[in-house]
């Protein structure tokens, strides 16, 4: 007599391959999902000081002139500005980021470095 199909036992021995084969995968989707969000995320902080930067090219005489003297300025300025989208999003929570982040421009050696704040 001919065999048609598989039987039970075939079939519970592939599924339990397949539950194998998911355990192993699992985690390394998470850390490569992880890991996109943590580059995403750089990326948008080196999106903002850019931004930043920009802002600091037009606004010239609103810079700090003196050694380790700073300037203050917000998300919302850069996004009024123009120099940001305004659905900026954090990638941590697909949310808007807080307009009340703050960018610091700090003045060292004639150059000027960029700190991001994010606020809560």
């Amino acid at each position: 007599m001919k065999k048609h199909g598989f039987t039970l036992i075939e079939l519970l021995g592939v599924l339990v391959i397949l539950a194998l084969l998911a355990l192993l995968v699992s985690p390394v989707i998470k850390k490569q999902v992880t890991d996109s969000r943590e580059n995403l995320y750089q990326m948008q902080i080196e999106n903002i000081v850019n931004a930043s930067k920009n802002w600091a090219a037009d606004h010239t005489g609103d810079l700090p002139s003196t050694e380790g003297q700073t300037k203050q300025i917000t998300l919302k300025d850069l996004q009024d500005g123009g120099y940001l989208p305004e659905d900026f999003l954090n990638t941590d929570n697909e949310q808007k980021l807080n307009e009340n982040t703050k960018i610091t421009i700090t003045a060292h050696n004639n150059t000027y470095t960029y700190t991001v704040e994010e606020s809560a």
